[in-house]
Order: structure tokens, then C-alpha cells, then sequence
């Protein structure tokens, strides 16, 4: 909850077009989805970034995603 309490906080001080480099970005985006931030991270137009080596632990329909 730590995450989703920071990330909340993040979006109301930065507001839209935030873009949040996170080593698990994949799997915090999904988090976020199914969270109660969903419609506001949305409506925010947040992004997640993950490192360019992060990529060799995904599977390929994550790549695509990402």
C-alpha cells in the first residue's frame, strides 16, 4: 500500500503527463489498474518506465506492452 500511497501523492503535487521510472513498473501498472487510483491515474495520463535491461525478464506480450 506504501507504493500506491506515494504514487497518489505524486499525482496530486505533479498532475498530468506524470511519467514514473519504477524497476517494476510492468507488474505496478497492473497493480494500479486494479486499484482505487485506476480512474485517476487514467485521467491523468500517468506512465510507467522500467530500464532497458528490465526487458529480458519479460515474456513477449509484455515486451509488446512496454
Amino acid at each position: 500500500k506504501y507504493p500506491l500511497a506515494c504514487l497518489d501523492y505524486l499525482m496530486s503535487v505533479y498532475g498530468e503527463g506524470l511519467a514514473v521510472g519504477y524497476n517494476i513498473g510492468c507488474n505496478h501498472s497492473g497493480t494500479v489498474a486494479r486499484s482505487q487510483l485506476s480512474a485517476k491515474a487514467k485521467s491523468l495520463n500517468l506512465q510507467f518506465y522500467v530500464g532497458t535491461f528490465h526487458g529480458y525478464a519479460l515474456s513477449g506480450h509484455q515486451l509488446i506492452a512496454w
